[in-house]
């Protein structure tokens, strides 16, 4: 399938028709798409996730959140990872939405499904 989705990108550009975008995850795709004759039409980007520092600076530095150097090491250490997708979640809900870190952390956890303990207590800011 992947050879036949290249082809045809191929005869598109070819005709200068239009541009195609393959997103991929690590695996065998962009090898495979590399050792096609149509590789020499193709222009490759990798994009990876952040490291943790660079996480931590996102959420403080470019995104300008009212919280400790601490804070944001504790949500990228236990709440969101250093996935670009995940803390602009997060960051989202503290900077537009006013949660607290605390609130965000649990916004998450129910979002990804999972349960809090049956004493905790969520105290979740209805818009």
């Amino acid at each position: 399938l992947l050879e036949a989705i290249q082809e045809a990108a191929k005869d598109n550009i070819d005709d200068q028709k239009l541009k195609m975008i393959f997103v991929s995850s690590e695996g065998k795709a962009p090898l495979i798409m590399q050792q096609k004759s149509v590789s020499s039409r193709m222009i490759t980007r990798e994009i990876h996730d952040l490291d943790v520092e660079e996480a931590k600076e996102y959420l403080l530095m470019r995104r300008h959140l009212p919280i400790s150097e601490q804070q944001a090491e504790y949500l990228v250490n236990n709440v969101t990872g250093t996935r670009l997708n995940i803390l602009t979640e997060v960051a989202d809900l503290i900077y537009n939405e006013g949660y607290s870190v605390e609130e965000a952390e649990k916004a998450q956890l129910v979002k990804l499904g999972l349960t809090l303990g049956p004493h905790s207590i969520m105290r979740m800011r209805m818009n």
